[in-house]
């Protein structure tokens, strides 16, 4: 998360949101980022799969059933 600051920004503001709104929770993180470069662009537009290897993460809040869930994906930029 070093060389992502909008995930890490992101995940941060969430991580704040679910510690006031449920303080008590368990939280599972999943982040997924296999740092493939143009190989993840390549398997995207080419696999049947190919949103498998977008890069994305979520967070699930426990308390104690599921009641809330974040997900942050690969998006664009532009050109």
């Amino acid at each position: 998360m070093e060389q992502n600051t909008a995930w890490r920004t992101h995940i941060l503001r969430e991580m704040d949101e679910i510690e006031r709104d449920y303080p008590a929770a368990e939280v599972d993180i999943a982040i997924y980022n296999p740092q493939t470069g143009v190989f993840t662009v390549y398997f995207t537009t080419t696999k049947q799969d190919g949103v498998l290897y977008v890069p994305n993460y979520w967070l699930m809040v426990k308390n104690p059933e599921p009641v809330r869930m974040y997900y942050g994906a690969l998006q664009s930029a532009g050109k």
